[in-house]
């Protein structure tokens, strides 16, 4: 059974842990660096003032609802989330959510000025459980759509 189904198996408490030990990895030019729930990012917090930005989101396509699908209907909703990101003018930093044992994977985007609110109806719009989202000098928090 793949691990995404055996989450919406779980309960609440099971899925919000499971979102928290996940690995949010973003791809940056001048290094990677991971986003981590309840953590602070000094990589993050640099990038962010490099550019004068002080909101950003964590948001995937991937599995919608926690339901696996495909790897061709998986690369599809991520080609549509970045589609729609950048029709909205923001700037984005490719990446992917990593379960901490290594057995799942989902192809992410690290938005830079998406407020907490907006990043909470895109991922409803993209049918997600949850985004990441923070703010300057704060540590990453989870958000449930």
């Amino acid at each position: 059974m793949n691990h995404l189904n055996k989450l919406t198996r779980m309960g609440m408490a099971d899925l919000d842990l499971a979102y928290r030990n996940t690995i949010y990895g973003v791809d940056h030019p001048a290094g990677d660096f991971d986003i981590r729930i309840d953590a602070p990012c000094a990589l993050l917090d640099a990038l962010l003032r490099e550019h004068g930005i002080t909101a950003w989101a964590f948001v995937t396509a991937c599995n919608p609802r926690s339901q696996f699908l495909s790897s061709e209907e998986n690369a599809a909703r991520y080609a549509q989330l970045l589609v729609h990101v950048r029709a909205l003018g923001l700037n984005v930093c490719t990446g992917r959510g990593k379960a901490a044992g290594g057995d799942w994977v989902e192809e992410s985007l690290l938005i830079l000025r998406l407020e907490e609110d907006a990043a909470v109806a895109l991922g409803a719009a993209f049918e997600q459980n949850a985004v990441v989202v923070g703010k300057l000098d704060e540590v990453a928090k989870l958000r449930w759509c």
